[in-house]
């Protein structure tokens, strides 16, 4: 944030790097959510994997078809979608640090979405058409304005709210991080936001989140041994990254060979990024609501 204050045309000589960061760091977060399906009890085997991998990737080719042809439609779903994600995942971390199940916060949740998704389109619009409007015209970004302000408005009393909620229980930590991603998202480009958030924020929360979760975790760290954990993380979810970057791959191949429009490969990261979203967003909802029956 500091260096965007001082040098503000680094930003626009580092684009790849904010789109890179998103993707490399970022992606592996969301590759386990084939193992988390069934819960810390076992991996799913056989049928039950192949079933929901191919799931999966319906939904990934599904969502990408649709941002690509229904800009509209299928920007502002995955605008819905993420969030509710961002949101409730921040709600369900700050649960979990507290050593109690998440549970839904509206208000909380839109508190903390808003700065990633509405607050971008409303206050840096030219910038968000960069990467919104390439990939089905000149209006996706301005339909997306005027609900975009309405959910902003209410994001904003919802923000002020959670804050006197918060303070009244004295959870200043908390408050703090929720005035500083709105302070973020004021004063940062969304490539810039978006990218600082998904890679050094969100990921490595519901990496801590989802770590004890994962078959053979639970044990390992109640013994002490993180480092296994971590590592144990880390192979589950080289498969999902793999896949993911051959997608991003073949995507800049498609690109270049004209069957598109000639897109920004930051737009086609983005693209990609919202089509992996909703499948992750919705198992993490899936295995959220999993959690509340159980605990």
């Amino acid at each position: 944030m500091l260096g965007f204050l001082v040098n503000p045309s680094w930003y626009e000589a580092n684009l790849m790097v904010f789109a890179a960061v998103a993707l490399l760091v970022g992606l592996p977060h969301g590759a386990v959510d084939l193992f988390l399906e069934l819960g810390p009890s076992g991996v799913p085997q056989g049928r039950a994997l192949v079933r929901q991998l191919l799931v999966y990737l319906l939904a990934v080719t599904a969502t990408l078809a649709t941002i690509i042809w229904y800009p509209v439609l299928g920007v502002g779903t995955f605008l819905a979608i993420s969030a509710w994600h961002f949101g409730s995942g921040e709600s369900a971390f700050n649960a979990c640090r507290r050593g109690r199940v998440p549970r839904l916060a509206p208000a909380e949740t839109v508190s903390y979405s808003a700065p990633l998704t509405v607050v971008p389109i409303v206050l840096w619009r030219d910038q968000v058409r960069e990467f919104i409007d390439p990939l089905g015209g000149s209006g996706v970004t301005d339909a997306l304005t005027g609900p975009a302000w309405v959910v902003a408005v209410v994001a904003t009393a919802a923000m002020g709210y959670t804050v006197v909620r918060k303070a009244m229980r004295r959870h200043w930590t908390e408050i703090g991080e929720l005035v500083l991603l709105w302070a973020a998202a004021v004063v940062l480009p969304p490539l810039a936001l978006f990218s600082v958030y998904f890679a050094l924020w969100h990921s490595p929360r519901h990496v801590i989140r989802t770590l004890p979760e994962l078959p053979g975790n639970r044990g390992d760290l109640s013994r002490g041994h993180l480092f296994r954990g971590v590592l144990r993380y880390l192979a589950y979810t080289v498969p999902g990254t793999v896949g993911a970057l051959a997608i991003f791959a073949a995507l800049l191949v498609i690109n270049n060979d004209t069957m598109f429009v000639n897109l920004h490969p930051a737009t086609w990261a983005g693209a990609l990024l919202a089509a992996l979203t909703m499948p992750h967003a919705l198992t993490i909802l899936r295995y959220d609501l999993w959690l509340n029956r159980i605990r």
